[in-house]
């Protein structure tokens, strides 16, 4: 097994991980369920992280409660979390061990397994690890650039050949990858398009409307997640009286969701331009980079048409 050092194993945790492992004799390698520590959000003393701390609870439960559930289902799991995740001995000295070349080098792992050894990666959704959660906007605007890193270098390494519009359907990876990578591009410039359409002559109450209306459509979509997650959680009554108090976490998961998609817009400009490192450029850096290009041009523009 593999654990992160600043994590906790809920006390069931390794005697699940270890009957998941004898019932699923098939089973080579599995993940287990990756949550962030309820009372560290609890004591979280400033609103605004707090509520961000909430949101990314509630977006790992939907992750590992939902989405790792039907994704190992199939063999199908894209990433056994570097944070809690266990091996057959067997099959671990059989792969090239964690691929220092890749700052996704747990997704790099699980596709080791399923992709070069043929073995089965699984999911053991009862042996829980908490991690500790986000220290603020910074430490995300880091974190999901890096995951976003990884996820394009491992998928490049293994999946190459296959990534064309005709496998969306037939292969389950082809198809995340071009709804988590490829469509995120038409869904960040419609919703940015929309306040063009103020210079052609729509209304602004109209643009706005659009806005709501599109809110409106996540905050249903977020319902039927919550309530889908909150019935996956009968066997763990803290988590789900904690997710029932925080039943306005579907209110914010629209807006959480989009700043998300930015950061992960922005982590695929990045890496176009600079090479893979544990040492992403924090979201002030970035700003402050931002600012001197700004000012560097408008010196120049200023600089030319006083030579003109």
């Amino acid at each position: 097994m593999n654990l992160d050092t600043d994590g906790i194993l809920q006390p069931d945790a390794l005697r699940n991980l270890v009957l998941y492992f004898e019932n699923n004799p098939d089973i080579d390698a599995a993940a287990g369920a990756v949550l962030t520590n309820k009372k560290m959000i609890q004591a979280t003393k400033r609103w605004s992280t707090r509520v961000l701390r909430v949101n990314e609870y509630f977006e790992y439960l939907q992750a590992c409660m939902f989405g790792r559930s039907m994704e190992s289902a199939k063999n199908q799991l894209f990433t056994m979390s570097g944070a809690f995740s266990a091996f057959k001995r067997e099959t671990l000295v059989s792969t090239y061990m964690y691929n220092v070349d890749t700052v996704g080098e747990d997704t790099d792992m699980t596709f080791q397994i399923r992709e070069r050894l043929g073995k089965k990666v699984g999911f053991c959704y009862n042996a829980i690890f908490y991690v500790e959660p986000i220290g603020g906007v910074s430490e995300l605007y880091t974190q999901r650039q890096r995951w976003q890193r990884g996820q394009v270098d491992v998928s490049s390494d293994f999946l190459a050949e296959d990534m064309h519009i005709g496998n969306f359907f037939k292969n389950f990876m082809v198809s995340r990858l071009m709804v988590d990578h490829t469509f995120l591009f038409p869904r960040l410039i419609w919703t940015i398009g929309l306040f063009v359409l103020v210079f052609y002559g729509y209304s602004a109450v109209l643009i706005l409307a659009s806005f709501v209306l599109m809110y409106l459509l996540y905050v249903l979509f977020s319902i039927l997640i919550y309530w889908q997650v909150t019935r996956m959680l009968i066997d763990f009554k803290q988590e789900k009286k904690y997710l029932k108090r925080k039943w306005w976490v579907v209110l914010t998961l629209p807006l959480y969701n989009m700043i998300v998609s930015i950061i992960r817009f922005i982590g695929i400009i990045n890496m176009i331009t600079n090479s893979a490192t544990w040492r992403t450029n924090n979201f002030t850096n970035e700003l402050k980079v931002i600012k001197q290009i700004i000012l560097d041009d408008l010196s120049r523009f200023k600089k030319g048409k006083t030579d003109d």
